[in-house]
């Protein structure tokens, strides 16, 4: 894994996790968060023998591009390893959703990651590098899939085309800078009610809902042998 790390979405369950063992092992850390700042800063403790930025941005309301120019404002050098874990699930019903909630839902699901993927690709070149991608399973098993959910059609839409973004990425980007797409099942969290908790252990061989540690340890070690899956998502769900 090439250093600095860029993480998009740090502050989230996912992303902040990463993020505290990463600064642990040492490494350089650029982490983009929105609402909930303050929890990294237990981070930046861990990052006695590094360095930690942390970039306050809402892309809903400064846009993708603004963030990016704030990344290379910090950094001299491009990052050498990008995990975008943004994202948030939405279940509105087809006859009460609005435009503004399909142009919300399909800027943070999709539009972020494009514009993300873009704009660092031709920076990241240089030295060559790794854009990591935390997706979901719903293109690839349909829209039933997480039991006792129903996501919204923007929501469908927006995963099924970061699946299309991640497997035509070899084909259009430098052939150094590499894009694999994790696909998670449910993850485990407190968020989880029991009812939902009872549908998972049901519906996952597995029993349970992945601990999140597990997530962070696929994630890096996909983030390591990038170069022979380019293109490629791999499914972590427990048999789902």
């Amino acid at each position: 894994m090439k250093e600095p790390v860029l993480i998009a979405g740090a502050s989230g369950k996912i992303g902040r996790v990463i993020a505290k063992k990463l600064a642990s092992m040492g490494r350089n850390l650029i982490l983009q968060c929105n609402r909930n700042c303050d929890i990294l800063k237990e981070v930046e403790k861990l990052s006695l023998k590094s360095k930690t930025y942390i970039v306050k941005h809402d892309f809903l309301s400064e846009g993708i591009d603004t963030f990016v120019n704030k990344v290379k404002a910090i950094m001299k050098r491009p990052p050498g390893t990008v995990i975008i874990s943004v994202g948030v699930y939405d279940d509105t019903e087809f006859t009460e959703s609005t435009q503004q909630n399909v142009l919300s839902v399909l800027t943070i699901n999709l539009a972020v990651h494009v514009r993300i993927i873009e704009a660092l690709a031709t920076w990241m070149s240089v030295e060559g590098g790794t854009i990591v991608v935390l997706t979901d399973v719903t293109p690839l098993r349909g829209p039933d899939v997480y039991c006792g959910l129903k996501p919204s059609l923007p929501y469908l839409a927006a995963s099924a085309g970061v699946h299309a973004l991640i497997r035509s990425a070899p084909s259009r980007l430098p052939g150094n800078v590499h894009v694999v797409g994790i696909a998670l099942g449910w993850v485990e969290g407190d968020h989880i009610p029991r009812k939902l908790r009872a549908c998972i252990e049901e519906s996952v061989p597995a029993g349970r809902a992945i601990p999140v540690q597990d997530v962070v340890n696929v994630v890096l070690s996909i983030a390591e042998m990038a170069e022979f899956l380019n293109g490629e998502i791999i499914e972590v769900t427990g048999g789902l």
